[in-house]
């Protein structure tokens, strides 16, 4: 019992220092994203007017990339700090420079595997080769009855020959395939998100659970902005791959929307005060993909969805773009917790499970 305990503890200090190493990790990641912020945010110099798109488009936070969704009514620049993380620098993607180069930096990480993997390949590489050249010259002085001259020879040759060349091909070669593989199995959260805030912290227990409740809209429903169903609620995720590079297929979109509407007549909930969880399942988007050519006349959905990206700094000709959506339509059954906030978490009554697709955690955030 007592080994099982020490066990356990030494378990759950391990997550404890992961848990920290991540939050360290994203402190890191998040003061690198406010220095490149500083340069997308520089004034034009004289007379030059930096283009714009022909439509309204979100504002980014540069700190911790949540985003305010489009607005027809009003595109100026938000004096509010950032509900997230409380940073008052905002970046307008509607402005094409701004858009572009923050689509060349994420193009850029995407081809470079991340910086630890290629130390990890470097000195892995290094310490086999050093290891094969001490074990042959430390055994023709200690035990030269197991090894042979040719041997020993061999084993030098072989270690300095590998140190010389195999060593700068593994650091070339070896790093992204294993970045792919490493990635595939890490919780990596949207590049782009927007949902209510503040969320439950993570781990917290809810205050009240409810069952099995009727969700009704107070007024008019809302439209899902890419498949177009008239629901209370939506949450729209979209998956982005581009062959050949060094991450594998991840989340770059996680936008939630809402109005008011009433559970089981009782209890009635306001926009921004729900969070929904439930899985998403993938829209039939039939028309959205150009299928490697570019139509003559793409339909109107391809131009309708062509905007709601570029709306959001991202650009359907960069790779192949998977839309995923989970919608509340009136009359749906929901499961309820209700969290100090009070903040309410939704999901489907019995909703299925998410499946293959990689893990969509509670986007967080510097404050949890």
């Amino acid at each position: 019992m007592i080994f099982i305990g020490g066990a356990g503890g030494l378990a759950d200090a391990a997550r404890a220092i992961r848990q920290r190493q991540r939050d360290l990790n994203r402190r890191i990641e998040l003061s690198n994203q406010r220095r490149r912020l500083r340069k997308l945010n520089r004034e034009p110099v004289g007379d030059y007017e930096p283009e714009r798109a022909e439509f309204h488009c979100a504002f980014l936070c540069g700190a911790c990339d949540f985003f305010l969704p489009p607005r027809d009514d009003d595109n100026t620049m938000p004096a509010c700090a950032c509900p997230s993380c409380g940073e008052s620098e905002w970046i307008d993607l509607g402005l094409e420079p701004a858009a572009g180069r923050i689509r060349d930096m994420e193009a850029e990480a995407r081809m470079q595997a991340p910086p630890h993997i290629k130390r990890a390949v470097l000195f892995t590489s290094l310490s086999f080769f050093i290891l094969v050249f001490s074990v042959c010259v430390l055994g023709e002085f200690f035990a030269p009855d197991y090894f042979s001259p040719s041997l020993v020879e061999g084993g030098i040759f072989f270690s300095l020959v590998g140190g010389v060349l195999l060593v700068p091909l593994l650091y070339y070669v070896a790093p992204r395939p294993l970045s792919v593989l490493w990635l595939k199995r890490q919780t990596r959260l949207p590049h782009r998100w927007h949902v209510p805030l503040p969320l439950p912290a993570p781990h917290a227990a809810p205050e009240k659970t409810l069952a099995e409740m009727s969700a009704q809209p107070l007024g008019e429903t809302i439209t899902a902005p890419v498949s177009g169903r008239e629901c209370i609620a939506y949450e729209i995720c979209v998956l982005f791959d581009t062959p050949g590079d060094a991450r594998p297929a991840e989340w770059v979109l996680q936008e939630q929307g809402g109005v008011a509407l009433t559970l089981n007549g009782e209890l009635e909930l306001q926009p921004g005060s729900y969070y929904l969880e439930s899985p998403v399942e993938p829209i039939d988007t039939p028309g959205l993909s150009l299928n490697g050519s570019i139509s003559a006349a793409p339909s109107a959905r391809y131009k309708a969805f062509k905007r709601f990206l570029r709306q959001r700094a991202l650009f359907i000709t960069d790779g192949d773009f998977h839309v995923y959506e989970a919608c509340i339509l009136p009359g749906d059954s929901v499961d309820v917790e209700a969290f100090e906030g009070p903040m309410y978490v939704l999901r489907h009554t019995n909703a299925p499970e998410r499946g293959d697709l990689p893990r969509l955690p509670r986007p967080l955030f510097p404050g949890h």
